[in-house]
């Protein structure tokens, strides 16, 4: 991915183009960052790029969010479409976290280590769920997978919580 062009900062009228990153509050008052990834389409990802040296410039929201995280459906006129790589990692004071229907893939390691976080809804609509994405959540005891998955990456659960797992025989 390409390094950041401009950040945006809340009540600014920017044109957005893809790899712009900008954040928008949550209803919960969290901000969170978004990043541009079709301008024309207008449909943003959560979390932000990584850099050119490979390194994140920082996370979707700060490490100390606690409790729910509603992800919103659409914001500043672009559809949220996916869950970044790295977007929550290591965020480890959140609980629970809503995803809207929008969403069609959940990025490498975008939950992982997000030691509390007991509650996530896999919408109907994401077709993706990358390696590791849920990868040491340790509180997240159960979840269902809908019919619209049809991959699910290697260790995406890896050494969380999960002691039953609800998974349509449509997933590869």
């Amino acid at each position: 991915w390409k390094k950041f062009k401009r950040i945006y900062e809340e009540g600014e009228t920017p044109v957005y183009n893809n790899y712009d990153t900008f954040s928008a509050k949550t209803a919960e008052d969290v901000k969170i960052t978004f990043t541009v990834t079709n301008s024309k389409d207008k449909e943003c990802v959560v979390g932000a790029y990584y850099s050119e040296w490979n390194n994140p410039w920082f996370p979707a929201i700060d490490h100390e969010t606690q409790g729910v995280i509603t992800i919103p459906e659409k914001v500043n006129g672009f559809s949220v479409v996916g869950i970044a790589k790295d977007a929550f990692y290591d965020c480890q004071n959140i609980c629970v976290v809503k995803i809207p229907n929008t969403v069609k893939s959940i990025s490498e390691a975008a939950f992982q280590n997000c030691i509390k976080l007991y509650s996530v809804n896999i919408p109907n609509g994401v077709v993706t769920i990358a390696k590791n994405a849920f990868g040491y959540c340790k509180q997240l005891s159960s979840i269902s997978i809908p019919n619209s998955v049809n991959s699910i990456g290697n260790r995406a659960f890896f050494n969380s919580g999960l002691n039953s797992l609800y998974i349509s025989i449509a997933v590869r």
